[in-house]
């Protein structure tokens, strides 16, 4: 119907780096949120001695065996204004990204008119 299939590929390239500009902002700004982790670990304290007696391996393993849990909640106060700087950047993209959408419509609005004007 006079529509290239390149026009119409510029034009959802264009779409999606839309889209990932805008998600690029909002992970940007995810460097303001607190963070949890969490970790578990387990081991055992296996040791020998030269010239001592000492129990033996499988003994140890369980006198020795050891668990642990742990938490960590990261509360972000203060990064140095990296985020803020983050986020400016992602933002100053998203306008630069957004800015040339419009542009590939009326490219492709060009290139149909052409397309026509010369008969094809």
């Amino acid at each position: 119907d006079g529509f290239l299939p390149f026009d119409d590929t510029v034009e959802q390239a264009s779409r999606y780096g839309v889209e990932s500009a805008s998600k690029a902002v909002s992970l940007a700004k995810s460097g303001w949120l607190p963070t949890l982790s969490f970790s578990a670990g387990i081991g055992s304290n296996y040791y020998t001695t030269s010239g001592y007696t000492s129990e033996n391996f499988s003994k140890q393993m369980r006198h020795n065996f050891s668990k642990s849990l742990g938490f960590t909640l990261n509360i972000p106060i203060f990064d140095g204004f990296s985020t803020r700087n983050s986020v400016r950047k992602a933002k100053v993209q998203e306008s630069n990204t957004a800015g040339l959408h419009p542009g590939c419509r009326r490219r492709q609005a060009q290139s149909v008119k052409r397309s026509r004007m010369r008969g094809n």
